[in-house]
């Protein structure tokens, strides 16, 4: 079964029941104004759990959705269990209703949003994380592979160093961290293309070494 069609039946299950219980206990004609402002409350809180991980669940928008439907859950039951104790007493005035009513919607959007906020900054982070993991290990055969292809036992051991100082660096991602890493791959690709055999390769070796430890030192002070 489709989840957005097992979620929408989840859903309304419990607003059916209430409105039948509702309208077969209650006299419709005795509610006020108040009764009418705790079951409008209560269908708007059960519209949110409906709509909340379609407004949210968006490749532009990566968050975790069932975060949100706790929160929306949350709120659903909230206002279901507030609406009903105001349709038992049935109150008279209904400013206080619809103050209080306004409030839990306004505290529900916050929550909301700020939940929303705080998964996307942690699924960006770890989309950066994983693309950094990728790039670092697409270095390291890079270096391992020009390493293998190197005659001289000194060029060999400082490339090897340089294999060895990309996996000790941190798994993490900065803008000038990526700076590095696209000066690190217009250098791994220019001795590619020589294979080592100019009297350049020194300079490039000391030159990789170079920018692998300023990556290294700029990802240690990366929060």
């Amino acid at each position: 079964m489709n989840s957005n069609i097992f979620r929408i039946i989840l859903f309304t299950i419990p607003i059916v029941a209430f409105n039948v219980l509702l309208f077969l206990i209650g006299d419709s004609a005795k509610f006020n104004t108040s009764t009418w402002v705790a079951y409008g409350a209560i269908h708007l809180a059960w519209l949110t759990c409906l709509c909340t991980p379609l407004l949210f669940n968006r490749e532009d928008h990566p968050v975790n959705t069932y975060v949100l439907s706790g929160v929306t859950l949350g709120f659903f039951a909230v206002q279901m269990v507030v609406g009903i104790i105001i349709i038992l007493i049935n109150p008279e005035s209904y400013v206080w209703i619809l103050i209080i009513e306004v409030l839990l919607f306004v505290v529900f959007l916050v929550a909301l949003f700020g939940t929303a906020w705080g998964n996307s900054v942690n699924a960006k982070e770890e989309r950066e994380r994983v693309e950094n993991k990728q790039q670092v290990s697409q270095f390291n055969m890079r270096v391992k592979l020009l390493a293998s292809k190197c005659k001289d036992m000194e060029l060999r051991h400082q490339l090897l160093a340089c294999y060895d100082q990309l996996l000790r660096a941190p798994m993490k991602n900065s803008s000038a961290a990526e700076t590095l890493n696209e000066q690190i791959d217009s250098l791994l690709s220019q001795m590619e293309r020589t294979m080592l055999t100019t009297e350049t390769a020194g300079p490039m070796v000391e030159n990789l070494k170079d920018l692998i430890a300023q990556r290294e030192q700029v990802l240690k002070f990366t929060h």
